[in-house]
């Protein structure tokens, strides 16, 4: 699988965020109406990653979090993840890629 550079998945991730995420979790990824998690925080532990691809993947049960298997790819996920862990707040200089998701 392409091996990505911080630039290529830095732009990926923001395009999966805008079209993907900003409508619940809002552009400034603050969440909305207590229904839609902060998106902005301080990350520390890079195993956060896989808990995130799991929720992504198949939603969260009892929230709006809706299941995007079918939605997003292995690149998609993996560039929201460097998106923000590196773009909203939580500058862990991080990548992760799509090879090692799913």
């Amino acid at each position: 699988m392409k091996e990505f550079s911080m630039g290529e998945l830095s732009a990926k991730g923001d395009e999966v965020h805008s079209t993907a995420c900003a409508g619940c979790h809002q552009v400034n990824d603050q969440g909305g109406l207590g229904a839609f998690q902060v998106l902005t925080s301080n990350l520390t532990d890079v195993g956060w990653i896989a808990a995130h691809t799991d929720i992504v993947v198949k939603g969260k049960s009892g929230t709006a979090m809706q299941e995007f298997k079918e939605k997003v790819s292995s690149v998609d996920l993996a560039a929201f993840a460097k998106y923000q862990l590196n773009e909203l707040g939580n500058l862990m200089d991080d990548l992760v890629q799509p090879g090692a998701i799913r």
